[in-house]
């Protein structure tokens, strides 16, 4: 980045934290988020998906603080939005539709993500034990 500006500005933060007041934005991935972003923007300020995840990993320009600390701070609050939306939906949900929501949580958050592995036991066709490995939140990939 030697040499040129930055396009994390003030105007892509106010066509992000646009684009990130719309409850749908709940059910895209970044790449659709960063076009709705780019749509607000001249050519010359839209971003790449590359750009995009570099600032998300925290690899955003040193010269400008308060735009990166801004960006992250979106960002952190859409997933909390995200999360609370999605919750209210599946709580919310008609007997039977609750599992659409809770598949969506699962797979966005990876602290909900239940992955386990089932060890069934059976003697003679009868189980004796069914043992659950569930990782602790604090244990989970990031």
């Amino acid at each position: 980045m030697k040499g040129k500006g930055t396009k994390l500005t003030k105007d892509f933060l106010k066509a992000l934290k646009e684009v990130l007041k719309d409850d749908s934005v709940a059910f895209l991935t970044d790449e659709q988020v960063i076009t709705l972003v780019n749509d607000k923007l001249p050519k010359e300020k839209k971003i790449t998906k590359r750009v995009w995840e570099n600032w998300k990993s925290g690899d955003t320009p040193k010269q400008f603080p308060n735009e990166a600390k801004q960006f992250n701070g979106l960002i952190k609050m859409a997933l909390i939005q995200q999360k609370i939306y999605l919750f209210k939906r599946m709580l919310d949900a008609k007997s039977g539709e609750w599992q659409k929501y809770a598949w969506m949580i699962e797979r966005k958050f990876p602290e909900w993500r239940l992955n386990h592995q089932v060890d069934i036991t059976s003697q003679n066709e009868r189980i004796t034990g069914i043992n659950y490995i569930i990782p602790s939140p604090n244990n989970v990939e990031k």
